[in-house]
């Protein structure tokens, strides 16, 4: 019977079955291309979600830069957390009576309504700039992994409330972060440049502030140390031999990136105290301060060449890729 009754049906390429949500119905069919469903179209904004974008529009209008930091990186992902977690943000065309169709203050509120899918996941964020900081590092971009670790840290400092509970996502990012701040003063010894105040606050308690003691006096095994505890899990694009694998051919990555980042601290040993020397006299000649360092003419010129070297990086100034860049140098003298 039921055969006879549907055997001239014809079925749609894409079939659309409601998922229960009013708002996620309704943007489910608009990205199919169905009409407005009445039925869809009746949700309700919760109350504080009003107030909330009604005052954010007042914090943007009114350029208090505190509130919107706040409300952007904090208030926002409690609300998402708390209303949306399972479903999107109203979009802009539900919000635009609230704000009279304010169209600058829409620009910015759709910016949010796709970056809610991030602020539920700050762990990818935060691995992201670990990654590519680390990378800038081994590049030998020292300029630029600093840029990039005092971008993050700084946001991570700012955000410290949502990382309190004990969770494993959490947990990853005190991991990651401690493993960043150790990153960071690796790259303020071999390239010493100005950074945000409360990033060099936490370079000064105890256990950083020795480290970098250790490593501008240079001690080699404190850089080894130190790249050891926070560098990320390396992997060899080659297997080991099926019928006699080494015994440490696990650690086979991890000694030869070790040994590339140590070699390249050898060279810059000497670097700290020439710097201190251009920096104290602007004009000496070569063999006085040859003689002040203990070492022949020629030594000499060949740590300063290398100083002269080793202080011009290629750095990130604009353009779409990270690889992108221009030489500079990063020398006070």
């Amino acid at each position: 019977m039921y055969a006879e009754e549907f055997e001239d049906y014809e079925y749609e390429a894409e079939v659309y079955e409601p998922t229960g949500d009013p708002r996620l119905d309704a943007e489910n069919e608009r990205y199919l291309g169905y009409g407005s469903a009445s039925q869809y179209a009746q949700y309700s904004m919760p109350d504080v979600i009003k107030k909330f974008i009604i005052y954010f529009r007042e914090m943007v209008n009114s350029g208090k830069l505190y509130e919107i930091q706040n409300v952007y990186e904090n208030t926002f992902p409690k609300l998402t957390e708390e209303h949306f977690k399972s479903s999107p943000w109203p979009d802009a065309n539900e919000v635009s009576p609230l704000v009279d169709d304010d169209q600058p203050f829409l620009i910015l509120y759709k910016e949010l309504y796709y970056r809610h899918i991030y602020a539920r996941i700050q762990a990818c964020q935060i691995s992201t700039y670990y990654y590519v900081g680390f990378a800038y590092l081994m590049m030998r971009r020292y300029a630029d992994a600093i840029r990039t670790f005092s971008h993050i840290l700084l946001y991570v400092q700012r955000t410290k409330p949502l990382y309190q509970a004990k969770t494993y996502q959490n947990d990853q990012i005190n991991k990651q972060t401690e493993k960043m701040y150790v990153l960071l003063s690796v790259c303020l010894v071999l390239h010493p440049q100005r950074i945000d105040e409360s990033l060099q606050a936490v370079l000064r308690e105890k256990p950083h502030a020795e480290r970098i003691v250790r490593m501008q006096k240079g001690e080699l095994q404190e850089f080894e140390n130190a790249f050891a505890f926070a560098s990320p899990k390396f992997l060899s694009p080659v297997p080991p031999p099926i019928d006699a694998p080494p015994a440490d051919h696990r650690r086979e990555p991890f000694q030869q990136l070790a040994k590339v980042f140590m070699d390249e601290v050898q060279q810059q040993l000497t670097l700290p105290t020439i710097r201190s020397y251009l920096r104290l006299y602007t004009t000496m000649p070569v063999a006085k301060m040859a003689a002040f360092l203990e070492m022949p003419d020629t030594d000499f010129r060949t740590h300063l060449l290398c100083f002269k070297h080793k202080m011009k990086n290629v750095v990130w100034t604009k353009g779409t890729s990270g690889l992108d860049g221009e030489l500079q140098s990063g020398s006070e003298a």
